[in-house]
C-alpha cells in the first residue's frame, strides 16, 4: 500500500529530498516485500505492479525501475526462498496452506453461529471450535481479514468493513471523473487512481493476512475523503492549485 504513495510523490514532488526519501521508501518496502516469507506479500506485490504499469503513462520508464528494483532484490535471494515461493502452484498440497484453509472454515463457522455481534477475541475461538467440529483445534492466526472480522464482530461489522473499503474505492473513482480534463486538477486525478490502487492491493493482500485493524488502511481512507473534498471545493470556487501536473 505504501510503495504507490510514494511513487507518487517521487514523480510530482519539487523538493528533492522528498522525491529521495520517497524512492528509498518505494525501493525499500518492495526488497521488505520480497525478501519475507510471505506468498501473499508476492502476490500483493504482482497486484501493485500491474496497477502502476496500467496506472503510469509512461510505462517504459516505470517498468524498467521496477524491474531494476525486483531484478536486484531476486538476486540476493537463496534457493530456498524460491523454493518456498515456488509452492504457490502446489498450495493445496501443503500443511502451511492447508491449515489457513482449516483456520478460515473456523472462522466462517462461528461467523454463521454468532452473526449479529461475533464472539470476540479469537481467543475464544477454540473451545468454540471443538464444541462445533468435535475435534481439537490448533491455535493459530485466522490468515484473513475479512473472516476475522465476521467472526470476531458479526455481520454488522463485516459489512461496514466492506461497504467503507467499496466506498472509498468508488470514490476515488468519483474522484478521478470529476476531476479528468480540468485545469490545474490532475494532480488530483493521478492521486486518486494511486489512493485506488493502494486499496486493491490492501484487498487482495489481506485474503491471506489477519491485518484488518492496520492504520495504513485508515489512513488511505482518510486521504480519499480529503481529496473529494479538496476537488469539490476547487471546482465550485474555480481555484486550483499550483502543482505539477501530472507524476507520469
Amino acid at each position: 500500500m505504501t510503495v504507490p504513495i510514494a511513487y507518487y510523490l517521487f514523480r510530482t514532488s519539487d523538493d528533492i529530498r522528498v522525491r529521495v526519501l520517497a524512492a528509498g521508501i518505494a525501493a525499500l518496502s518492495i526488497i521488505a516485500v520480497i525478501g519475507s516469507p510471505s506468498r501473499g506479500g508476492l502476490i500483493s506485490l504482482g497486484v501493485l505492479v500491474l496497477g502502476l504499469l496500467m496506472r503510469t503513462k509512461n510505462k517504459l520508464l516505470s517498468t524498467i525501475i521496477l524491474l531494476a528494483v525486483v531484478g536486484l532484490t531476486l538476486s540476493m535471494m537463496p534457493g530456498e526462498w524460491f523454493d518456498r515461493m515456488h509452492t504457490i502452484s502446489n498450495a493445496g498440497e501443503l500443511g502451511s496452506f492447508m491449515g489457513r484453509v482449516e483456520a478460515w472454515d473456523v472462522a466462517y463457522k462461528l461467523g454463521h453461529k454468532y452473526p449479529l455481534l461475533g464472539l470476540g477475541s479469537r481467543l475464544q475461538y477454540y473451545p468454540e471450535y471443538n464444541s462445533l467440529v468435535g475435534a481439537p483445534y490448533v491455535m493459530r492466526a485466522t490468515h484473513n481479514a475479512y473472516l476475522e472480522i465476521l467472526a470476531g464482530n458479526g455481520l454488522l461489522a463485516f459489512a461496514a468493513f466492506i461497504g467503507m473499503m467499496g466506498a472509498a474505492f468508488f470514490r476515488c473513482a468519483k474522484i478521478r471523473k470529476l476531476s479528468s480534463n480540468k485545469i490545474g486538477l490532475q494532480w488530483a486525478n493521478d492521486l486518486a487512481g494511486i489512493l485506488q490502487l493502494s486499496l486493491a492491493v490492501y484487498g487482495v493482500g489481506v485474503i491471506a493476512l489477519s491485518m484488518e485493524l492496520w492504520t495504513g488502511l485508515w489512513l488511505n481512507m482518510a486521504l480519499v475523503l480529503t481529496l473529494h473534498e479538496i476537488v469539490l471545493k476547487d471546482i465550485k470556487s474555480a481555484k486550483v492549485p499550483g502543482v505539477r501536473e501530472s507524476y507520469a
